[in-house]
């Protein structure tokens, strides 16, 4: 997802549907590794919401824009 974010034209509500669906599986914790580093960057959901942030920033920003409805329902949920 990361590297389809940085580049795709169209498509976004594809691209929003297929983040809606990752972020709602949920990984079970193998307790083989004790590393919370190693965890949190290979953590899916911190993949996920960096591919959203790289596509937001594509958009045309602006100062005090705010995140769109999109990506805050997808974040805070």
């Amino acid at each position: 997802m990361q590297a389809v974010a940085k580049t795709f034209q169209g498509h976004a509500e594809q691209f929003l549907k297929l983040a809606r669906r990752l972020l709602q599986l949920r990984v079970e914790d193998e307790g083989a590794v004790d590393d919370p580093v190693f965890l949190a960057i290979n953590d899916p959901i911190g993949h996920v919401t960096e591919a959203l942030l790289q596509w937001w920033y594509r958009q045309s920003l602006e100062d005090g824009q705010g995140l769109n409805d999109d990506l805050t329902s997808l974040l805070s949920g």
